[in-house]
């Protein structure tokens, strides 16, 4: 019973990956590539002074061990397993992050989407403090806007790379810069109508301004 429950879970996790990486605006890509998650046109981004929420993304797995992205340099390091099902995966044992050539960071817990043996990176500067972060993909939901990320912010003082749990749930569909604010995409809450959440960006930390009433 165990075995059934486990690969049915398997089968349901990479369901809504195939999803995700099929989706029409198709953020998943094969090659590294810059993209964006803003809508071309919303009323609510053009009133309040939002733009396009641009991003670059890259993958690390086993075969493609190795990411560079501007001052950013990772290094992965992956054990081989084979399942009770004779099937063969990979699980990431230590992920190496430098910065300029300086390692600043050693990773060893990970965790990044369930029963995928590959962990998708997307990059900018997150919380408009001039510095470059970056996120992992870690949760796919039940429709293709329920899409998350861990966090990882640079830490100027420390010279790290800091996760922050705040973050977590947090989906950025546009930004104003300017007044360091984020919008979300569409939500819908308990009554059936449809939100959106708007945030102040403070250092790392998150202020709910308001949630907009979507027609």
């Amino acid at each position: 019973m165990k075995k059934i429950i486990l690969i049915l879970t398997s089968c349901v996790a990479l369901f809504f990956l195939f999803k995700f990486l099929n989706r029409p605006n198709r953020l998943y890509v094969d090659e590294n590539e810059y993209l964006n998650c803003g809508n071309d046109s919303n009323a609510i981004d053009d009133d309040f002074g939002y733009e396009s929420f641009d991003f670059y993304r890259a993958n690390i797995s086993y075969d493609n061990p190795n990411l560079f992205y501007k001052m950013f340099r990772f290094k992965s390091k992956w054990s081989r397993y084979v399942k009770p099902d004779k099937t063969i995966t990979y699980q990431l044992d230590s992920l190496e992050c430098y910065k300029n050539d300086e390692l600043i960071n050693v990773f060893t817990d990970f965790i990044g989407l369930v029963d995928v043996d590959f962990f998708v990176f997307e990059f900018n500067d997150f919380n408009f403090d001039n510095y470059m972060d970056f996120r992992v993909l870690s949760v796919l939901g039940s429709s293709e806007d329920e899409v998350f990320y861990d966090y990882y912010f640079y830490d100027y003082e420390e010279n790290q790379m800091v996760y922050d749990w705040d973050w977590n749930f947090v989906v950025i569909d546009s930004i104003n810069p300017a007044k360091k604010k984020i919008l979300t995409p569409e939500y819908f809450v308990g009554d059936g109508t449809k939100k959106r959440a708007e945030f102040e960006v403070t250092d790392r930390n998150l202020k709910l301004l308001r949630e907009i009433k979507v027609d």
